[in-house]
């Protein structure tokens, strides 16, 4: 092959022909050259997130022939640029196909470096074939150059235009693709990695025009049979304008469909719940997973449903003058704790946040629900243990103090009765003091009785406990509580058969049913029902959860509930301290429901008290039930023995 056929080899360049460029041509060139590849990265980020290969290899098409286009466009654009005092055409074959190679080339660099991690090599490899790709281009689109001229090239310079665009696209490649960072450092290193890989293409361009020599020729190697420039101008400006527009607008509704995937995900995803309504009709547009978990409506249902459904009647009003004081308010705000309903009917407590927005071109208002109810009943629960044990705490301060009085009182009462007994006993039985005396022993007896029920409250009464079968003895209670009771209440008895046994003193646990029987006949005046059941219960750590007044373990469980004039919260409060009472004088002690207090905390059990105004009040005993494998223990001695009445508080 003859070397001389192609390059300036022999020949005296300063005969060539002059040239010239058109600088807005040039500097339009240089754009495409830019935007086109500012496009090409665009669609490797695109595919550097995709991880369907089927899809990869499209949009790896679509970047091959987005950059490949550009390539092409701006040569020819540059070309146009590029003024010979001689007429000028293109051949239309060579001149389609010289954008093949420009393609091929982008297509294969996507392959390379459109990864998570791409390293230096592979940077090095992609930019080598970006930028022999660039060159093949350019020259097959040289030879599409028709000129009455001869047209030879300076070697040097084209090898120097190749070697060039290649390390131009390397740098690019590096700048955009080789380090991570901040989003403002990424879009800083598009615009970087665009601009250098547009010189790429404009460098090697304007290298390789310079390479061009074109010499005169007294007669025309060949007819021009090519487009006419002006013709090649329109169709070039064309061919650029559709396919970088079509490549950014691709790539640009990929981006939003993506955002708008994105953003659909974290609102459906979301572990609030979440729902979109009409900010003028009020109804319901779109509802997230967690919401449809939440109120049990599908995506249909929520639609066909307004914000007002989801909450109570007495509500609503409410909710109403919300929604429209607040409806010009852009910014997200917390609305406090609403009560809302389910589509079970189930009320949830849900702190709502909320904001206008505007949804499919239509002013509408974002909602976030968070479900607050476990814990506003775990803050109830909370606050309810702490009265519980502040009141526990109360009443074992008043117990110590009461103990102490009571024993030291018992011991000084003991003494003056045994003194007036000895007195009785040195005194003639006719004696006109006898009466006195006796007068005076049945006031300690009473004294001593008062002090029996104190004692027991304190839970310093020695108790003598033995396995009893509770059921059993209720059921012997059955005529001292009937006639105790006036005959205008009836008495319904419902005890369970397979109650277990418990270790009780039966004369406290009788005492404690007949004050509760006293107080319920006291508590209706004008008649009712009093009734007593029995039943075992095991109460677990979630229950003890929901209900912290409760222990866990395995109980007997007595309830005592009248239909009588039930308690105020207030006086419900104080029922168990010694000598309160709601009844007039001389009509009780105040001494017999700290007397159950006490026999049931002394028991191991504990109570609880159930009771509105109007609606009776209930009485909740649980007794430990004796353990199978645990021996019995021993009966503690009787310290001081002293008698136990009735009595109402």
């Amino acid at each position: 092959m003859d070397l001389a056929t192609f390059f300036v080899i022999g020949r005296d360049l300063a005969q060539a022909l002059p040239d010239t460029y058109d600088r807005g041509l040039v500097v339009l060139s240089c754009v495409m050259a830019v935007v086109a590849s500012f496009t090409f990265l665009q669609f490797a980020d695109r595919i550097i997130e995709l991880r369907d290969s089927a899809l990869r290899m499209r949009w790896l098409a679509g970047g091959a022939v987005a950059m490949g286009g550009g390539i092409w466009c701006m040569h020819f654009v540059a070309m146009l640029a590029h003024v010979l005092p001689v007429p000028v055409s293109y051949g239309a074959a060579v001149t389609v196909a010289s954008v093949v190679p420009a393609m091929v080339a982008a297509g294969i660099t996507l392959h390379v470096v459109a990864r998570p991690d791409v390293s230096m090599r592979r940077l090095v490899l992609g930019g080598t074939l970006m930028g022999v790709g660039i060159g093949t281009m350019h020259y097959t689109g040289m030879a599409a150059l028709q000129v009455e001229a001869l047209v030879r090239y300076d070697l040097t310079m084209v090898a120097a235009s190749i070697v060039f665009a290649a390390v131009f696209a390397i740098v690019a490649l590096k700048v955009r693709f080789g380090a991570a960072g901040s989003d403002a450092g990424r879009i800083a290193r598009q615009a970087g990695g665009a601009v250098i890989l547009g010189l790429a293409v404009t460098v090697m361009h304007y290298t390789g025009m310079e390479s061009m020599f074109c010499f005169p020729v007294s007669d025309p190697l060949r007819r021009l049979t090519g487009l006419p420039s002006g013709t090649f101008a329109s169709i070039v400006t064309a061919a650029a304008a559709v396919v970088l527009l079509m490549a950014i607008v691709t790539v640009m509704t990929q981006r939003l469909q993506q955002s708008e995937e994105n953003f659909r995900y974290l609102f459906e995803k979301n572990p609030n719940a979440m729902w979109v309504h009409d900010r003028e009709t009020f109804r319901i547009i779109e509802a997230n997973e967690a919401a449809r978990a939440a109120y049990g409506y599908s995506s249909e249902e929520f639609r066909q449903r307004r914000i007002f459904d989801l909450h109570p009647l007495d509500d609503q009003a409410r909710l109403k003058q919300l929604v429209t004081s607040t409806d010009a308010q852009i910014d997200m705000r917390d609305r406090g704790v609403w009560p809302q309903v389910t589509r079970d009917g189930t009320i949830i407590d849900n702190a709502i946040t909320s904001g206008s927005i505007r949804f499919n071109r239509k002013p509408a208002r974002l909602v976030i629900a968070k479900d607050v109810t476990r814990q506003r009943r775990a803050e109830a629960r909370l606050a309810q243990a702490e009265a519980s044990l502040r009141q526990s705490q109360k009443l074992e301060a008043i117990g110590q103090l009461t103990g102490g009085v009571a024993h030291d009182f018992n011991n000084v009462l003991a003494i003056i009765m045994a003194k007036l007994e000895g007195i009785a006993d040195e005194l003639p039985a006719d004696s006109p003091f006898q009466r006195k005396i006796a007068s005076a022993l049945a006031a300690g007896t009473r004294g001593a009785d008062v002090v029996s029920r104190l004692m027991m409250f304190a839970r310093r009464r020695p108790l003598e406990p033995r396995d009893i079968a509770v059921g059993a003895l209720l059921q012997g209670l059955v005529s001292l509580i009937t006639s105790a009771l006036s005959g205008r209440i009836r008495l319904l008895l419902d005890i369970g058969d397979d109650l277990p046994r418990c270790r009780l003193d039966r004369s406290g646990f009788e005492t404690a049913i007949l004050n509760l029987a006293v107080n319920a006949r006291d508590a209706m005046p004008d008649g009712g029902e009093l009734h007593v059941t029995a039943c075992p219960r095991i109460f677990t750590a979630g229950d003890v959860e929901t209900q912290p007044e409760l222990r866990v373990g395995h109980w007997v469980e007595i309830a005592v509930r009248d239909t009588g004039l039930g308690m105020t919260p207030e006086v419900r409060a104080h029922i168990f301290e010694p000598f309160f009472t709601t009844k007039g004088e001389g009509r009780g002690t105040g001494l017999g429901l700290a007397g159950v207090y006490g026999f049931v905390h002394q028991s191991g059990g504990f109570l609880t008290v159930r009771s509105a105004v109007g609606q009776g009040t209930t009485f909740l005993l649980y007794l430990p039930v004796i353990d199978e494998d645990e021996d019995p223990a021993p009966a503690p001695p009787a310290l001081v023995p002293t008698p136990m009445a009735v009595t109402s508080p």
